[in-house]
């Protein structure tokens, strides 16, 4: 898994690209809004492996809001649920 953070400029919500590559996958999505990952964890259910994650949201001026948001490939896409 990679994350880079994606400054989106002044006043522009900025967002954090997330991979998820390995033999059989290459797989990538964004998760608006965000500035920092607190916590993330990992869990299985019928559909299959996924990824909670926990991040500090917001805008230009103020992004500390903790939100969190799903992660889970479906096919040969990453599918970011908040």
């Amino acid at each position: 898994m990679w994350v880079e953070f994606c400054d989106n400029g002044d006043e522009a919500p900025s967002s954090l690209s997330v991979r998820v590559f390995g033999d059989k996958l290459d797989a990538s999505g964004y998760i608006e809004r965000a500035y920092e990952i607190d916590e993330i964890e990992s869990g299985t259910d019928d559909k299959g492996p996924y990824l909670v994650v926990r991040y500090l949201q917001g805008d230009y001026y103020r992004h500390d809001h903790i939100a969190t948001c799903t992660l889970r490939v479906v096919g040969d896409e990453l599918r970011v649920d908040s």
